[in-house]
């Protein structure tokens, strides 16, 4: 079963562990940069879980739109901003 759910924190170390094992170089410090991006509003980052193993993610830039008030209202997603999704495939 594949559950899916928002980047956390402590999940950096381990999704770049899972890339490094199957030979694409992603630096912790790459999550890191997505993980603050997604506190700051600005990125959308799943992760995918197989039983407990990372099997892959998918990021995306976030935009608000506003009211005519100010008041933040939706978040819109939209296909042609997706800018990277991989899953990992053991060898």
């Amino acid at each position: 079963m594949i559950e899916v759910r928002f980047l956390q924190y402590a999940d950096c170390e381990v999704i770049s562990a899972a890339f490094n094992s199957v030979g694409w170089k992603k630096p912790v410090s790459l999550f890191e940069g997505y993980f603050e991006e997604m506190r700051q509003g600005k990125r959308l980052v799943l992760i995918a879980l197989s039983g407990e193993q990372i099997a892959g993610y998918v990021t995306t830039a976030v935009y608000r739109a506003e009211a005519e008030d100010g008041a933040a209202y939706f978040v819109k997603l939209r296909l042609e901003d997706f800018n990277e999704m991989s899953l990992v495939v053991p060898k």
